[in-house]
Parts: structure tokens; C-alpha cells; sequence
């Protein structure tokens, strides 16, 4: 498998995907087409805006190939306290 395929989960995606609080199985990424993995790639993810389209468009494309949301996180609470 080339690196350049995206297979696998870039760690630039899975800190996107922590900062929307949503947990992505490998499974439902590779069901992704390589083109949709691209975009999330580059789609920024810092301003409350950006990570409303983020998720948005994570959920579509999981709602398209998964047929189901990605799994929310919970809130951290402040402190790390659960």
C-alpha cells in the first residue's frame, strides 16, 4: 500500500476528527473514496465555522458510505475529571 493512498488515517485527520469530538474507525475511513479523503485532508479545522463544515461533511460522507454518523465523543470535562 502507497503511503500517498491514504489507507490509513493520517494523524493530521485524526487531530481534525479530535477536535470535532468524533471517533472514525479505520473501517469507515478506507470505505471512503480516495477523493473524499483528500478533502478532508485539506479542509481546515480551527474556527468554530471550519469545524461545523468539517463534521458536516465527515457526517455526509459516513451517512453516504457507512450508512451510518460517526461515533461521538464525550465533552472532556474541564480538569480531566470524568
Amino acid at each position: 500500500m502507497e503511503s500517498d493512498d491514504l489507507g490509513w488515517i493520517p494523524r493530521p485527520v485524526r487531530a481534525k476528527l479530535d477536535q470535532v469530538g468524533v471517533k472514525l474507525h479505520l473501517k469507515e475511513w478506507q470505505a471512503f473514496p480516495l477523493e473524499d479523503r483528500q478533502a478532508l485532508c485539506a479542509l481546515p479545522c480551527q474556527t468554530s465555522v471550519e469545524k461545523k463544515a468539517f463534521q458536516e461533511r465527515l457526517d455526509t460522507l459516513a451517512l453516504r458510505h457507512c450508512g451510518a454518523l460517526p461515533r461521538r465523543l464525550p465533552p472532556e470535562r474541564p480538569g480531566g475529571a470524568a
